[in-house]
């Protein structure tokens, strides 16, 4: 628990780590090399976070630096989350709740980032915010998780069947469960999207829902897709 107010000190990091781009000489043990002043301000951050979990107050201050429009489209709130590795993730959690849908599809970008090159290994693992997500007022967001919940799923494949037949409540068969809801959709975007990751996963065990969803289908692209999967994959 903190017992000094540290959000003055935060804000003051956050934006030196997000607005600075200059450079100093650092004299190291053996020679000299250029240090960033943003890149200290990333690793006294770190060293908080890691010394006392952040406070509400300290996340919300946060997410108010990080939410500035420059910053989140030069890509700097992006990698200043990269860069605090798993302190990262209770901000990207409050950023997934903001009331801001904008927000809230960063969270999911943001959350995405891959931290090793070989293997799947998003900043934020958890997979709670996508199923939340998937069920979000924008269309926008509800797309973004139902790409970034194919994803997961893509990468987790080979315990599908398993999963089904022994564990019916595990979050993974929730995923599976509710990308059949999604083909009824309001947007023909997530119909669209839905119906691609199923047909990806377990064809066969989906060609009744993308009949029965071609039946009543208005949408001319979702139309077209739902009958390849149907020929191409599901028969």
């Amino acid at each position: 628990m903190n017992s000094r107010n540290r959000v003055p000190e935060i804000r003051q990091l956050l934006q030196i780590a997000l607005d600075c781009d200059e450079e100093y000489l650092y004299e190291g043990e053996m020679s000299y090399y250029n240090r960033s002043y943003a890149g200290d301000a990333v690793s006294d951050l770190e060293r908080m976070f890691s010394s006392s979990a952040p406070t509400a107050d300290e996340i919300g201050c946060c997410v108010a630096e990080l939410a500035v429009p420059e910053r989140l489209a030069n890509g700097k709130a992006k990698q200043l989350l990269f860069n605090l590795s798993d302190k990262s993730r209770p901000i990207i959690e409050a950023l997934s709740r903001s009331s801001d849908a904008r927000l809230r599809l960063f969270a999911l970008e943001a959350g995405g980032q891959w931290t090793n090159r070989l293997y799947y290994s998003p900043l934020y693992p958890s997979v709670e915010m996508k199923i939340r997500l998937l069920e979000d007022a924008d269309e926008n967001v509800r797309l973004a998780a139902v790409l970034s919940a194919h994803e997961t799923m893509r990468h987790n494949m080979k315990s599908l069947g398993w999963m089904i037949e022994k564990n019916n409540n595990h979050w993974f068969v929730g995923i599976y469960k509710t990308f059949f809801k999604l083909l009824d959709d309001s947007s023909p975007k997530i119909r669209a999207a839905a119906a691609q990751a199923l047909g990806e996963w377990a064809a066969d065990d989906a060609r009744a829902a993308f009949r029965e969803r071609l039946g009543k289908e208005t949408e001319p692209a979702v139309r077209k897709i739902l009958t390849v999967l149907i020929r191409d994959k599901a028969g």
